[in-house]
Protein backbone atom coordinates (compact mmCIF):
# COMPACT_ATOMS: atom_id res chain seq x y z
CA UNK A 1 0.00 0.00 0.00
CA UNK A 2 1.01 3.64 -0.30
CA UNK A 3 1.50 5.87 2.72
CA UNK A 4 0.12 9.41 2.32
CA UNK A 5 -0.98 12.22 4.64
CA UNK A 6 -4.47 10.68 4.89
CA UNK A 7 -3.06 7.54 6.49
CA UNK A 8 -1.48 9.46 9.36
CA UNK A 9 -3.25 10.57 12.54
CA UNK A 10 -3.74 14.34 12.86
CA UNK A 11 -0.94 14.65 15.42
CA UNK A 12 1.60 13.20 13.03
CA UNK A 13 0.36 15.10 9.99
CA UNK A 14 0.50 18.38 11.90
CA UNK A 15 3.99 17.65 13.14
CA UNK A 16 5.12 16.59 9.68
CA UNK A 17 3.80 19.71 7.96
CA UNK A 18 5.63 21.91 10.46
CA UNK A 19 8.92 20.31 9.51
CA UNK A 20 8.66 19.73 5.76
CA UNK A 21 5.54 21.67 4.73
CA UNK A 22 3.71 18.75 3.06
CA UNK A 23 6.71 17.46 1.11
CA UNK A 24 6.08 13.80 2.02
CA UNK A 25 7.16 11.47 -0.77
CA UNK A 26 4.82 8.51 -1.37
CA UNK A 27 6.59 5.34 -0.29
CA UNK A 28 5.68 1.73 -0.92
CA UNK A 29 5.57 -0.10 2.42
CA UNK A 30 5.62 -3.88 2.19
CA UNK A 31 3.94 -6.18 4.64
CA UNK A 32 7.22 -7.12 6.27
CA UNK A 33 7.51 -3.54 7.53
CA UNK A 34 3.91 -3.33 8.75
CA UNK A 35 4.77 -4.05 12.34
CA UNK A 36 7.52 -1.44 12.52
CA UNK A 37 5.50 1.23 10.68
CA UNK A 38 2.00 0.65 12.07
CA UNK A 39 1.49 4.23 13.14
CA UNK A 40 -2.12 3.94 14.40
CA UNK A 41 -1.05 1.08 16.63
CA UNK A 42 1.70 3.22 18.08
CA UNK A 43 -0.77 5.95 18.95
CA UNK A 44 -3.42 3.58 20.31
CA UNK A 45 -0.96 1.81 22.59
CA UNK A 46 0.16 5.12 24.01
CA UNK A 47 -3.14 6.88 24.61
CA UNK A 48 -2.04 7.56 28.16
CA UNK A 49 1.13 9.33 27.05
CA UNK A 50 1.60 13.06 26.78
CA UNK A 51 1.48 15.05 23.55
CA UNK A 52 5.26 15.36 23.68
CA UNK A 53 5.67 11.57 23.59
CA UNK A 54 3.34 11.37 20.58
CA UNK A 55 5.40 13.97 18.74
CA UNK A 56 8.60 12.06 19.48
CA UNK A 57 7.03 8.88 18.10
CA UNK A 58 5.86 10.78 15.03
CA UNK A 59 9.30 12.21 14.34
CA UNK A 60 10.89 8.77 14.68
CA UNK A 61 8.32 7.18 12.36
CA UNK A 62 8.58 9.89 9.71
CA UNK A 63 12.37 9.67 9.85
CA UNK A 64 12.11 5.92 9.19
CA UNK A 65 9.83 6.52 6.20
CA UNK A 66 12.19 9.21 4.83
CA UNK A 67 15.14 6.86 5.17
CA UNK A 68 13.32 4.12 3.24
CA UNK A 69 12.28 6.57 0.53
CA UNK A 70 15.85 7.78 0.13
CA UNK A 71 17.10 4.22 -0.17
CA UNK A 72 14.43 3.33 -2.76
CA UNK A 73 15.35 6.40 -4.82
CA UNK A 74 19.05 5.56 -4.67
CA UNK A 75 19.90 8.50 -2.41
CA UNK A 76 22.24 8.45 0.54
CA UNK A 77 20.65 8.99 3.95
CA UNK A 78 21.44 12.15 5.89
CA UNK A 79 24.68 12.13 7.85
CA UNK A 80 24.35 11.19 11.50
CA UNK A 81 24.60 14.29 13.68
CA UNK A 82 27.15 13.43 16.38
CA UNK A 83 29.18 16.64 16.84
CA UNK A 84 29.49 18.12 20.32
CA UNK A 85 29.28 21.79 21.24
CA UNK A 86 33.07 21.86 21.72
CA UNK A 87 33.95 20.27 18.37
CA UNK A 88 31.38 22.43 16.56
CA UNK A 89 32.83 25.54 18.19
CA UNK A 90 36.38 24.62 17.15
CA UNK A 91 35.26 24.04 13.56
CA UNK A 92 33.35 27.32 13.38
CA UNK A 93 36.26 29.24 14.92
CA UNK A 94 38.65 27.63 12.46
CA UNK A 95 36.30 28.54 9.60
CA UNK A 96 36.63 32.20 10.59
CA UNK A 97 40.34 32.22 11.40
CA UNK A 98 42.53 32.52 8.36
CA UNK A 99 43.96 35.15 6.09
CA UNK A 100 42.09 38.03 7.72
CA UNK A 101 43.77 37.86 11.13
CA UNK A 102 47.14 39.06 9.82
CA UNK A 103 45.59 42.20 8.28
CA UNK A 104 43.93 43.43 11.50
CA UNK A 105 46.96 45.48 12.72
CA UNK A 106 47.09 47.20 9.33
CA UNK A 107 43.39 48.07 9.61
CA UNK A 108 43.99 49.44 13.12
CA UNK A 109 46.64 51.74 11.64
CA UNK A 110 44.03 53.14 9.23
CA UNK A 111 41.06 53.52 11.57
CA UNK A 112 42.86 54.02 14.89
CA UNK A 113 43.00 51.40 17.62
CA UNK A 114 39.96 52.66 19.55
CA UNK A 115 37.76 52.66 16.46
CA UNK A 116 39.22 49.30 15.51
CA UNK A 117 38.19 47.77 18.83
CA UNK A 118 34.71 49.28 18.59
CA UNK A 119 34.22 47.88 15.08
CA UNK A 120 35.53 44.48 16.15
CA UNK A 121 33.09 44.32 19.07
CA UNK A 122 30.20 45.45 16.87
CA UNK A 123 31.05 42.88 14.21
CA UNK A 124 31.33 40.12 16.83
CA UNK A 125 27.89 40.92 18.26
CA UNK A 126 26.32 41.09 14.81
CA UNK A 127 28.00 37.83 13.80
CA UNK A 128 26.72 36.06 16.90
CA UNK A 129 23.26 37.33 16.12
CA UNK A 130 23.41 36.35 12.44
CA UNK A 131 24.83 32.88 13.18
CA UNK A 132 21.62 32.10 15.04
CA UNK A 133 19.57 33.80 12.32
CA UNK A 134 20.86 31.27 9.80
CA UNK A 135 19.85 28.41 12.10
CA UNK A 136 16.38 29.94 12.28
CA UNK A 137 16.34 30.08 8.49
CA UNK A 138 17.46 26.46 8.37
CA UNK A 139 14.40 25.45 10.37
CA UNK A 140 12.10 27.58 8.23
CA UNK A 141 13.30 26.09 4.94
CA UNK A 142 14.08 22.60 6.25
CA UNK A 143 17.55 22.79 4.71
CA UNK A 144 21.16 23.03 5.83
CA UNK A 145 22.43 24.55 2.59
CA UNK A 146 23.07 28.30 2.78
CA UNK A 147 21.94 29.16 -0.75
CA UNK A 148 18.85 26.95 -0.47
CA UNK A 149 17.86 28.71 2.75
CA UNK A 150 18.23 32.11 1.09
CA UNK A 151 16.33 30.98 -2.00
CA UNK A 152 13.41 29.49 -0.05
CA UNK A 153 13.02 32.52 2.20
CA UNK A 154 14.14 35.50 0.10
CA UNK A 155 13.45 34.31 -3.44
CA UNK A 156 15.35 32.78 -6.34
CA UNK A 157 17.33 35.89 -7.27
CA UNK A 158 18.70 36.23 -3.75
CA UNK A 159 19.42 32.51 -3.85
CA UNK A 160 21.40 32.88 -7.06
CA UNK A 161 23.47 35.72 -5.64
CA UNK A 162 24.11 33.82 -2.40
CA UNK A 163 25.37 30.86 -4.46
CA UNK A 164 27.63 33.21 -6.42
CA UNK A 165 28.85 34.75 -3.15
CA UNK A 166 29.67 31.35 -1.67
CA UNK A 167 31.70 30.30 -4.70
CA UNK A 168 33.53 33.62 -5.05
CA UNK A 169 34.34 34.00 -1.38
CA UNK A 170 35.55 30.45 -0.75
CA UNK A 171 37.53 30.35 -4.01
CA UNK A 172 39.27 33.69 -3.41
CA UNK A 173 40.09 32.85 0.20
CA UNK A 174 41.50 29.44 -0.71
CA UNK A 175 43.71 31.11 -3.32
CA UNK A 176 44.91 33.51 -0.62
CA UNK A 177 45.68 30.56 1.66
CA UNK A 178 48.08 29.20 -0.96
CA UNK A 179 49.73 32.61 -1.34
CA UNK A 180 50.11 33.04 2.43
CA UNK A 181 51.63 29.57 2.71
CA UNK A 182 54.24 30.47 0.10
CA UNK A 183 54.98 33.93 1.51
CA UNK A 184 55.56 32.66 5.05
CA UNK A 185 58.31 30.25 4.02
CA UNK A 186 60.89 32.84 5.13
CA UNK A 187 63.51 30.20 5.89
CA UNK A 188 63.60 29.34 2.15
CA UNK A 189 65.45 31.88 0.01
CA UNK A 190 64.83 30.69 -3.56
CA UNK A 191 61.48 31.63 -5.10
CA UNK A 192 61.26 28.39 -7.07
CA UNK A 193 61.77 26.40 -3.87
CA UNK A 194 58.96 28.31 -2.15
CA UNK A 195 56.70 27.59 -5.10
CA UNK A 196 57.57 23.90 -4.97
CA UNK A 197 56.87 23.67 -1.24
CA UNK A 198 53.53 25.45 -1.74
CA UNK A 199 52.48 22.82 -4.26
CA UNK A 200 53.65 19.97 -2.01
CA UNK A 201 51.73 21.39 0.96
CA UNK A 202 48.60 21.68 -1.18
CA UNK A 203 48.84 18.17 -2.63
CA UNK A 204 49.78 16.23 0.49
CA UNK A 205 48.18 18.25 3.30
CA UNK A 206 45.46 20.71 2.27
CA UNK A 207 43.91 18.53 -0.42
CA UNK A 208 44.19 15.33 1.64
CA UNK A 209 42.35 16.86 4.60
CA UNK A 210 39.68 18.16 2.20
CA UNK A 211 38.67 14.61 1.25
CA UNK A 212 36.83 13.91 4.52
CA UNK A 213 33.11 13.37 4.01
CA UNK A 214 31.90 15.40 6.98
CA UNK A 215 33.12 18.41 8.91
CA UNK A 216 33.08 16.97 12.43
CA UNK A 217 36.10 14.76 11.68
CA UNK A 218 38.16 17.92 11.24
CA UNK A 219 37.70 19.14 14.81
CA UNK A 220 41.22 18.02 15.80
CA UNK A 221 42.83 20.07 13.03
CA UNK A 222 40.55 22.97 14.00
CA UNK A 223 41.82 22.71 17.58
CA UNK A 224 45.39 22.76 16.26
CA UNK A 225 44.61 25.89 14.23
CA UNK A 226 43.24 27.65 17.33
CA UNK A 227 46.41 26.75 19.24
CA UNK A 228 48.59 28.19 16.46
CA UNK A 229 46.61 31.43 16.31
CA UNK A 230 46.86 31.65 20.10
CA UNK A 231 50.65 31.50 19.77
CA UNK A 232 50.61 34.42 17.30
CA UNK A 233 48.31 36.27 19.72
CA UNK A 234 50.72 35.76 22.65
CA UNK A 235 53.78 36.52 20.50
CA UNK A 236 52.47 39.91 19.31
CA UNK A 237 51.05 40.94 22.69
CA UNK A 238 54.26 40.09 24.56
CA UNK A 239 56.49 41.88 22.02
CA UNK A 240 54.25 44.98 22.08
CA UNK A 241 54.43 45.11 25.88
CA UNK A 242 58.21 44.67 25.89
CA UNK A 243 58.61 47.38 23.26
CA UNK A 244 56.44 49.90 25.10
CA UNK A 245 57.42 49.10 28.68
CA UNK A 246 61.03 47.92 28.51
CA UNK A 247 64.01 48.98 26.41
CA UNK A 248 63.62 46.26 23.76
CA UNK A 249 65.19 47.63 20.58
CA UNK A 250 63.66 46.70 17.23
CA UNK A 251 65.94 48.92 15.19
CA UNK A 252 63.51 51.75 14.45
CA UNK A 253 61.96 54.70 16.25
CA UNK A 254 58.65 53.99 17.94
CA UNK A 255 55.72 56.25 17.14
CA UNK A 256 52.70 56.80 19.38
CA UNK A 257 49.60 54.83 18.36
CA UNK A 258 46.62 56.77 17.04
CA UNK A 259 43.25 56.22 18.71
CA UNK A 260 41.07 57.71 15.97
CA UNK A 261 41.78 57.97 12.26
CA UNK A 262 41.27 61.38 10.70
CA UNK A 263 40.41 60.31 7.14
CA UNK A 264 37.18 58.76 5.92
CA UNK A 265 38.47 56.67 3.01
CA UNK A 266 40.60 54.34 5.18
CA UNK A 267 37.47 53.49 7.16
CA UNK A 268 35.78 52.33 3.98
CA UNK A 269 38.79 50.32 2.93
CA UNK A 270 39.05 48.64 6.33
CA UNK A 271 35.35 47.77 6.59
CA UNK A 272 35.59 44.88 4.15
CA UNK A 273 38.49 43.39 6.11
CA UNK A 274 36.66 43.73 9.42
CA UNK A 275 33.75 41.75 8.00
CA UNK A 276 36.20 39.10 6.76
CA UNK A 277 37.47 38.67 10.33
CA UNK A 278 34.13 37.12 11.34
CA UNK A 279 32.99 35.53 8.10
CA UNK A 280 32.15 31.93 8.96
CA UNK A 281 28.51 32.09 7.98
CA UNK A 282 28.94 30.00 4.85
CA UNK A 283 29.72 26.95 7.02
CA UNK A 284 27.38 27.71 9.92
CA UNK A 285 24.50 25.63 8.60
CA UNK A 286 26.81 22.74 7.69
CA UNK A 287 28.14 22.70 11.25
CA UNK A 288 24.59 23.01 12.60
CA UNK A 289 23.56 19.98 10.55
CA UNK A 290 26.16 17.79 12.28
CA UNK A 291 25.45 19.06 15.82
CA UNK A 292 24.21 16.26 18.04
CA UNK A 293 20.62 16.78 19.27
CA UNK A 294 20.70 20.08 17.43
CA UNK A 295 18.49 22.92 18.55
CA UNK A 296 18.66 26.72 18.32
CA UNK A 297 19.59 26.81 22.00
CA UNK A 298 22.63 24.55 21.53
CA UNK A 299 23.69 26.38 18.39
CA UNK A 300 23.39 29.65 20.27
CA UNK A 301 26.06 28.36 22.67
CA UNK A 302 28.31 27.41 19.75
CA UNK A 303 27.76 30.85 18.23
CA UNK A 304 28.55 32.67 21.48
CA UNK A 305 31.72 30.66 22.11
CA UNK A 306 32.85 31.30 18.55
CA UNK A 307 32.11 35.03 18.39
CA UNK A 308 33.73 35.94 21.70
CA UNK A 309 36.76 33.67 21.22
CA UNK A 310 37.47 35.18 17.81
CA UNK A 311 36.90 38.67 19.23
CA UNK A 312 39.57 38.16 21.90
CA UNK A 313 42.07 36.79 19.37
CA UNK A 314 41.37 39.57 16.85
CA UNK A 315 41.72 42.41 19.36
CA UNK A 316 44.91 40.94 20.82
CA UNK A 317 46.52 40.45 17.41
CA UNK A 318 45.33 43.86 16.18
CA UNK A 319 46.50 45.75 19.25
CA UNK A 320 49.78 43.84 19.52
CA UNK A 321 50.80 44.27 15.89
CA UNK A 322 49.74 47.91 15.70
CA UNK A 323 51.43 48.98 18.95
CA UNK A 324 54.70 47.43 17.72
CA UNK A 325 54.88 49.01 14.25
CA UNK A 326 52.12 51.71 14.32
CA UNK A 327 51.86 53.38 10.90
CA UNK A 328 54.67 51.28 9.37
CA UNK A 329 52.88 47.96 9.85
CA UNK A 330 52.53 45.90 6.68
CA UNK A 331 49.25 44.46 5.40
CA UNK A 332 50.63 41.12 6.65
CA UNK A 333 51.89 41.91 10.14
CA UNK A 334 54.43 39.07 10.13
CA UNK A 335 56.13 40.61 7.08
CA UNK A 336 56.95 43.65 9.20
CA UNK A 337 59.33 41.53 11.29
CA UNK A 338 61.49 40.78 8.23
CA UNK A 339 63.10 44.23 8.57
CA UNK A 340 63.74 43.87 12.32
CA UNK A 341 67.49 43.34 12.93
CA UNK A 342 67.10 41.94 16.46
CA UNK A 343 68.52 38.41 16.21
CA UNK A 344 66.86 37.29 19.44
CA UNK A 345 63.44 37.56 17.82
CA UNK A 346 64.30 35.45 14.77
CA UNK A 347 63.44 32.02 16.27
CA UNK A 348 60.12 33.28 17.62
CA UNK A 349 59.31 34.89 14.27
CA UNK A 350 60.01 31.65 12.43
CA UNK A 351 57.66 29.80 14.78
CA UNK A 352 54.98 32.44 14.11
CA UNK A 353 55.40 31.97 10.35
CA UNK A 354 55.13 28.19 10.74
CA UNK A 355 52.06 28.66 12.93
CA UNK A 356 50.20 30.66 10.29
CA UNK A 357 51.10 28.04 7.67
CA UNK A 358 49.55 25.38 9.91
CA UNK A 359 46.44 27.57 10.26
CA UNK A 360 46.17 27.77 6.47
CA UNK A 361 46.51 23.99 6.17
CA UNK A 362 43.85 23.37 8.83
CA UNK A 363 41.40 26.01 7.59
CA UNK A 364 41.57 25.14 3.90
CA UNK A 365 39.47 21.92 4.17
CA UNK A 366 36.56 23.76 5.82
CA UNK A 367 36.32 26.25 2.97
CA UNK A 368 36.81 23.49 0.42
CA UNK A 369 33.89 21.59 1.98
CA UNK A 370 31.58 24.56 1.40
CA UNK A 371 32.94 25.17 -2.11
CA UNK A 372 32.51 21.50 -3.02
CA UNK A 373 28.91 21.25 -1.83
CA UNK A 374 27.95 24.52 -3.54
CA UNK A 375 29.58 23.56 -6.83
CA UNK A 376 27.98 20.11 -6.74
CA UNK A 377 24.59 21.71 -6.28
CA UNK A 378 25.09 24.01 -9.28
CA UNK A 379 26.40 21.35 -11.65
CA UNK A 380 24.51 18.26 -10.53
CA UNK A 381 21.46 19.95 -8.97
CA UNK A 382 20.06 17.82 -6.13
CA UNK A 383 21.67 14.57 -7.23
CA UNK A 384 23.64 12.83 -4.49
CA UNK A 385 27.14 12.15 -5.76
CA UNK A 386 29.38 9.27 -4.85
CA UNK A 387 32.63 9.76 -2.99
CA UNK A 388 34.66 9.33 -6.19
CA UNK A 389 32.97 12.31 -7.83
CA UNK A 390 33.54 14.44 -4.74
CA UNK A 391 37.25 13.57 -4.82
CA UNK A 392 37.43 14.67 -8.47
CA UNK A 393 35.84 18.03 -7.61
CA UNK A 394 38.22 18.62 -4.68
CA UNK A 395 41.35 17.68 -6.63
CA UNK A 396 40.43 19.71 -9.72
CA UNK A 397 39.46 22.82 -7.76
CA UNK A 398 42.55 22.68 -5.54
CA UNK A 399 44.89 22.40 -8.51
CA UNK A 400 43.23 25.41 -10.17
CA UNK A 401 43.46 27.50 -6.98
CA UNK A 402 47.14 26.71 -6.50
CA UNK A 403 47.85 27.47 -10.15
CA UNK A 404 46.20 30.89 -9.82
CA UNK A 405 48.17 31.53 -6.61
CA UNK A 406 51.39 30.79 -8.48
CA UNK A 407 50.90 33.96 -10.56
CA UNK A 408 49.79 36.29 -7.73
CA UNK A 409 51.93 38.09 -5.17
CA UNK A 410 49.64 40.44 -3.25
CA UNK A 411 46.65 39.02 -1.35
CA UNK A 412 45.34 42.42 -0.28
CA UNK A 413 43.19 43.14 -3.33
CA UNK A 414 42.08 39.49 -3.46
CA UNK A 415 40.72 39.62 0.09
CA UNK A 416 39.17 43.07 -0.38
CA UNK A 417 37.24 41.95 -3.46
CA UNK A 418 36.13 38.72 -1.80
CA UNK A 419 35.00 40.57 1.33
CA UNK A 420 33.05 43.33 -0.39
CA UNK A 421 31.39 41.33 -3.16
CA UNK A 422 30.70 38.16 -1.20
CA UNK A 423 31.79 38.39 2.44
CA UNK A 424 29.59 41.29 3.56
CA UNK A 425 26.40 39.86 1.98
CA UNK A 426 27.09 36.48 3.61
CA UNK A 427 27.75 38.06 7.02
CA UNK A 428 25.17 40.85 7.13
CA UNK A 429 22.76 41.20 4.22
CA UNK A 430 21.25 37.73 3.87
CA UNK A 431 21.08 36.83 7.60
CA UNK A 432 19.51 40.20 8.36
CA UNK A 433 16.74 39.72 5.79
CA UNK A 434 16.22 36.09 6.87
CA UNK A 435 15.61 37.07 10.49
CA UNK A 436 13.33 39.91 9.41
CA UNK A 437 11.36 37.55 7.16
CA UNK A 438 11.13 34.97 9.95
CA UNK A 439 9.51 37.42 12.33
CA UNK A 440 6.97 38.52 9.73
CA UNK A 441 6.10 34.91 8.94
CA UNK A 442 5.81 33.63 12.50
CA UNK A 443 4.05 36.59 14.07
CA UNK A 444 1.02 37.88 12.20
CA UNK A 445 1.09 41.06 14.24
CA UNK A 446 4.14 42.66 15.73
CA UNK A 447 3.93 42.45 19.50
CA UNK A 448 7.11 44.42 20.07
CA UNK A 449 7.83 47.45 17.92
CA UNK A 450 11.41 47.46 19.20
CA UNK A 451 12.00 43.97 17.80
CA UNK A 452 10.60 45.03 14.44
CA UNK A 453 12.95 47.99 14.27
CA UNK A 454 15.84 45.80 15.37
CA UNK A 455 15.49 43.41 12.45
CA UNK A 456 14.90 46.17 9.92
CA UNK A 457 17.95 48.01 11.21
CA UNK A 458 20.11 44.90 10.84
CA UNK A 459 18.97 44.39 7.25
CA UNK A 460 19.55 48.08 6.47
CA UNK A 461 23.01 47.90 8.04
CA UNK A 462 23.78 44.91 5.83
CA UNK A 463 22.89 46.77 2.64
CA UNK A 464 24.79 49.85 3.78
CA UNK A 465 27.87 47.77 4.64
CA UNK A 466 27.64 46.03 1.27
CA UNK A 467 27.58 49.33 -0.63
CA UNK A 468 30.37 50.81 1.48
CA UNK A 469 32.44 47.66 1.04
CA UNK A 470 32.04 47.81 -2.74
CA UNK A 471 33.08 51.46 -2.65
CA UNK A 472 36.14 50.41 -0.66
CA UNK A 473 37.08 47.87 -3.31
CA UNK A 474 36.81 50.51 -6.05
CA UNK A 475 38.96 52.90 -4.04
CA UNK A 476 41.58 50.22 -3.38
CA UNK A 477 41.55 49.21 -7.06
CA UNK A 478 42.01 52.80 -8.22
CA UNK A 479 44.82 53.25 -5.70
CA UNK A 480 46.64 50.15 -6.90
CA UNK A 481 46.18 51.15 -10.55
CA UNK A 482 47.58 54.57 -9.77
CA UNK A 483 50.58 53.06 -8.00
CA UNK A 484 51.29 50.73 -10.91
CA UNK A 485 51.01 53.60 -13.39
CA UNK A 486 53.41 55.72 -11.33
CA UNK A 487 55.95 52.90 -11.19
CA UNK A 488 55.75 52.39 -14.95
CA UNK A 489 56.31 56.11 -15.58
CA UNK A 490 59.33 56.13 -13.28
CA UNK A 491 60.83 53.14 -15.08
CA UNK A 492 60.33 54.87 -18.44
Amino acid sequence: MTATNKDFPPEIVDNRTQVVQSEIIPVEITTEHTNSLDIPAVIQNNQQTSRQDIQVAAESTVATIDLQSQQQQGKQPELVANASIASSSFNLINTILGAGILTIPYCFSKTGWVVGIILQVATALISHYTFTSLCTGSQMSNSFDYSTIVKNILGKYAGWYSTFSLLIFTAFVMVSFCIITRDNLIFIKQDWAKMLVMWLVLLFMMMTLSLFKDINKLWITSFLAVVCVSYIFVFLVVISILVRVTDLDLGFDLKPPIAFGRKILPYIQALATYSLCFCGHFNTTNIYAELKDRSPKKMNKVSAITAYSVLILNIGIGMGGYFIFTDTVASDVLKSFESVPNANLKPWCIIAHLAIIIVMICSYPLLCFCFRTTLNKIIFKNKVLGYKHQVIVVVTASLIFCLVASFLNDIGIVLDIASAIAGIPLVLVFPGFIQHKYQKRVYKEWDAERTKKQYRLLAAEGIFAFLVGCAGVIIVGVGISGSVTSIMKVEE
